[in-house]
C-alpha cells in the first residue's frame, strides 16, 4: 500500500497549529483576566476562539501555506509564521466587526495571543521538522527505498534523490544492474545487488519501495524485474524521461484512456483553490449584479434619452483558450461606434493590437461619466456569474485583436478572463504598449493565488474611486 505523505504532512501541521492556537488563546486570556474562560462571558471567548480556528482553516484552503515546509530556513519560517498569524487575526477581527457574531472581545487578549501564538507555532514547526528529518527519517517506520539503476547514471540518480531535504523516504540501498558494485557505497548509499541477485535480495530484505532509473536498459528486462518486485508487494516508481529541455512548467502524471503521460502546465492548481476562486466569483458577482441593476435604474433612462439604442451593449470577446462569448457593458458609445472605428484607426494611440484614443468622438456624454467611474463595466458581473469570466484575470480581447495575435500572445488566454487584473490596477489607459499588457498578464498567470486575487480586488476599488487611468 502506498501513502502520499504530502497529505499527511499537511494534516500534522494543521493539527499542531490548531493546538497552538487553542493553547495560546487560553494562556493569553489567563494572563490578561486570570481566567481561562472569562472575558465578557464564556460564549464570547469560545466564539472568538472558533473564529480564529475557522480563519486559520480558511487561510489554509485559500493559500498553500505549507509549500516547501521542510526546506524553509529559520528566518523564512519565522516570517511565514508571523504572516499567517497576522492574516488570521485580520480575518477574525474583520469578521467580528462586520458580522457582530461576537458582541465583545478583549483587545489585550488578542495582542497577547498574537505574540504567544507566533512563538508556539514557530517552535512547534521547527520541532516537527527536526523530528521528521533527524528521527523519523532514520527510523524503521519510514519508507525504505531501493534505487534500481545503471553504473553510468548511478551517481546522478542518487544525487537527484538526495538533493533536497525529504522525510518521506530513506534511500536505504542501491542496485546497479549492469555492473557488480556490491559492497561499494555511492554518496553514502550501499550497493547491495546487481542484475543477477536483485530478486533474491528483495525477498529477504526490509524494503517498501523501489525506484527504477534505468535509462538505456533493455525494456523487456526492466519489465521482468518490475513484475517480479511488484508481485512481492513492493511499490514501484518508474522514472519518466522528460527529454533534455526545460521550460519551467509544473508537471503531473495524467491518464488518457489506458495511456499515461507527464502533463506540463503553467500552473497545476489544487481543486480546493479552484473551488474557492469560483465561490469567490459567485459571491462577488451576486453582489455586483444587484449593484448593476441599481445603476441601470439610475443611468438607463439617461442612456436612452441621449442617443437611440439599447441600455446594454454586448460584444463577442475571446475567452479562455480561444472560446467566444458575449461580454456585456452599459452602452457608452453611439450605436454606429463599430463602423466609425475604421475611420479612426489612424489616430490609434496604443501600440500593438489595442485601440485607444483620447477624447474618442464615439463616446456619449453619459458614456464619459460611466467610463470615468468604470460603471460601464458593471454588467460583466453577469458574465462572471455565468462562468464566462472571473472577478480577476486577464482582459478578453476583441475578435479583430485576437486575429492579429502571435503564438506567444495566446498564453494570456490560458485562464478565464477577468473583470479586473494587473493591467487595470497599473493605470489601464496609461499602459498603451500591448507587449507590456502581455507581460503583466503572464506575470499574473505564473504567480496566481487567491491572495493575489484579493490584493488586486482591493487595489481595483481604490483605482475606481480615484478614476486612475480611466478614459
Amino acid at each position: 500500500m502506498f501513502q502520499n505523505k504530502n497529505n499527511m504532512q499537511n494534516l500534522y501541521i494543521i493539527g499542531i497549529d490548531c493546538i497552538a492556537i487553542m493553547t495560546s488563546f487560553f494562556i493569553s486570556n489567563f494572563i490578561r483576566h486570570h481566567s481561562f474562560l472569562k472575558f465578557g462571558g464564556q460564549g464570547s471567548i469560545l466564539g472568538v476562539l472558533a473564529l480564529l480556528i475557522l480563519s486559520y482553516l480558511f487561510l489554509y484552503l485559500a493559500v498553500n501555506m505549507n509549500r516547501d515546509f521542510v526546506m524553509r530556513g529559520y528566518i523564512v519560517e519565522g516570517i511565514s509564521v508571523v504572516k499567517v498569524n497576522g492574516i488570521m487575526m485580520l480575518i477574525s477581527i474583520c469578521s467580528i466587526y462586520f458580522t457582530r457574531i461576537v458582541m465583545e472581545f478583549s483587545r489585550g487578549v488578542m495582542v497577547l495571543f498574537f505574540c504567544i501564538n507566533c512563538f508556539f507555532m514557530y517552535v512547534s514547526h521547527q520541532g516537527l521538522k527536526y523530528y521528521w528529518l533527524h528521527i523519523y527519517k532514520n527510523s524503521k517506520k519510514n519508507r525504505q527505498l531501493l534505487l534500481v539503476t545503471l553504473d553510468q547514471i548511478s551517481e546522478q540518480a542518487i544525487q537527484a534523490l538526495l538533493s533536497e531535504k525529504n522525510w518521506e523516504y530513506k534511500v536505504a540501498a542501491a542496485a546497479v544492474l549492469d555492473k557488480n558494485q556490491i559492497g561499494k557505497r555511492i554518496q553514502g548509499v550501499p550497493v547491495v545487488a546487481d542484475r543477477r541477485n536483485l530478486i533474491e535480495y528483495c525477498k529477504g530484505s526490509y524494503l517498501d519501495e523501489a525506484y527504477f532509473y534505468t535509462k538505456g536498459y533493455p525494456e523487456k528486462d526492466t519489465i521482468r524485474l518490475v513484475k517480479k518486485l511488484y508481485s512481492m508487494g513492493i511499490t514501484i516508481h518508474m522514472n519518466i524521461d522528460l527529454y533534455s529541455f526545460h521550460i519551467g512548467a509544473q508537471k503531473t502524471v495524467s491518464k488518457f484512456g489506458s495511456l499515461y503521460a507527464v502533463t506540463l502546465a503553467n500552473q497545476i492548481m489544487p481543486m480546493r483553490r479552484l473551488i474557492l476562486k469560483r465561490l469567490m466569483d459567485i459571491l462577488g458577482s451576486l453582489i455586483g449584479c444587484f449593484f448593476t441593476l441599481l445603476i441601470a435604474v439610475i443611468f438607463g433612462p439617461a442612456i436612452k434619452l441621449e442617443s437611440k439604442g439599447p441600455v446594454f451593449y454586448s460584444q463577442i470577446r475571446v475567452g479562455k483558450n480561444g472560446r467566444f462569448f458575449k461580454m456585456y457593458k452599459f452602452r457608452s458609445m453611439y450605436v454606429d461606434a463599430d463602423v466609425r472605428k475604421k475611420e479612426l484607426l489612424e489616430k490609434n494611440e496604443a501600440d500593438g493590437f489595442m485601440f485607444k484614443i483620447t477624447d474618442d468622438p464615439r463616446i456619449t456624454k453619459v458614456g464619459r461619466i460611466l467610463r470615468k467611474t468604470s460603471l460601464d463595466e458593471c454588467p460583466q458581473f453577469f458574465n462572471v456569474l455565468k462562468g464566462d469570466m472571473s472577478l480577476v484575470g486577464t482582459r478578453p480581447p476583441t475578435l479583430d485583436e485576437f486575429e492579429k495575435y502571435r503564438s506567444y500572445h495566446k498564453r494570456r488566454l490560458s485562464i478565464t478572463p477577468g473583470l479586473t487584473g494587473l493591467w487595470q490596477i497599473s493605470g489601464r489607459s496609461k499602459v498603451t504598449d500591448f507587449e507590456e499588457v502581455v507581460r503583466m498578464d503572464v506575470e499574473y498567470i505564473d504567480n496566481w493565488s487567491l491572495g493575489l486575487d484579493l490584493k488586486i480586488l482591493m487595489k481595483t476599488i481604490g483605482v475606481v474611486i480615484r478614476g486612475d487611468g480611466a478614459k
